[in-house]
């Protein structure tokens, strides 16, 4: 085993608390971009979606974290359409349109972070903040 590895065991949770790159996916605006650090800024994107148009990232590299805030019903599309991407972690925000069914969301998630082996928060989730890292990856500006 060589003792001189160049890459660093990172915990599984780092992708989620501690990411280096980040993809939003979202029809409404956040404040995730309103205080991040310039390297990870760098290495983040925004896809906003719009409700007449299908769900297309545009991107080849794998996010280490994917924030998706969009209406219930496209909650699947934009699973799907991330899959290929195959991000580490994914928080799904809840959105201002309330789903008709919730057990079936949390169940989509469960069973598409499971088969993905992602780490999902959400959904519905008000988000994750690190003041101390100048993260927000939620719906309020407290930042």
């Amino acid at each position: 085993m060589d003792t001189q590895a160049s890459y660093v065991l990172r915990h599984r949770l780092a992708s989620l608390f501690d990411p280096g790159s980040v993809l939003v996916i979202s029809d409404q605006k956040l404040p995730v971009f309103n205080s991040l650090p310039a390297a990870l800024k760098k290495n983040s994107q925004l896809v906003k979606i719009k409700s007449n148009e299908p769900i297309k990232t545009g991107i080849t590299w794998q996010p280490d974290l994917v924030v998706v805030c969009v209406p219930p019903a496209r909650l699947e599309e934009c699973l799907q359409a991330i899959r290929p991407l195959g991000p580490r972690s994914v928080l799904v925000l809840r959105h201002s349109i309330v789903s008709e069914n919730p057990a079936a969301d949390a169940e989509l998630c469960k069973k598409w972070g499971k088969a993905n082996n992602s780490i999902i928060l959400g959904p519905n989730s008000f988000g994750l903040q690190r003041p101390g890292k100048g993260y927000n990856f939620g719906l309020d500006s407290y930042l």
